[in-house]
């Protein structure tokens, strides 16, 4: 996977969509961005790229939106990658969400290129805790598939029309 290093900048701005549990809209003074969490991966809903939704994907979505949409967060900058996404370490009110997320079964951690060793350490740790714990999806029955292989599995060709958020 292709990423571009970006200008690592901490900002604060308002949420104002959740497309799914690892997506969000955030509202800048200067502009509005489309915004993907960093170190995480959580599962997939309906979108240009995937034709169906993945088990959980609405809850996890959900979850962040209830979390998140109308609040103001912080937002560290990191790259862009290869769908020229920003990727960004993203906080509200001294909560990251994707310790958030990854805690409570709602995403996958995910390796990012440059992550520091004890941060993959700490994600790896909360995960195999949701995963010990029966939380989020890890409750669910059935065989538990990864964001990237659903995405795989499903992919779109050609458009769709993207539904930005689900509430």
């Amino acid at each position: 996977m292709k990423y571009k290093i970006v200008e690592n900048k901490i900002l604060e701005g308002v949420v104002a969509a959740v497309h799914d549990g690892d997506s969000i809209k955030v509202v800048f003074p200067s502009e509005t961005v489309w915004v993907r969490l960093y170190g995480c991966d959580a599962p997939e809903v309906i979108s240009n790229h995937v034709t169906a939704n993945q088990p959980f994907g609405t809850n996890s979505g959900n979850a962040l939106r209830t979390l998140v949409k109308g609040k103001k967060v912080q937002v560290e900058t990191l790259f862009k990658d290869m769908y020229n996404r920003m990727i960004c370490k993203v906080s509200l009110d001294g909560i990251d969400l994707t310790e958030y997320l990854v805690t409570n079964g709602l995403a996958w951690w995910l390796s990012e290129p440059k992550m520091k060793p004890e941060t993959v350490s700490k994600l790896k740790g909360l995960h195999e805790a949701a995963k010990t714990g029966r939380k989020g999806f890890w409750g669910i029955s059935g065989r538990k598939v990864r964001p990237s292989t659903w995405r795989k599995d499903h992919k779109r060709f050609g458009t769709a029309k993207v539904f930005e958020d689900l509430w």
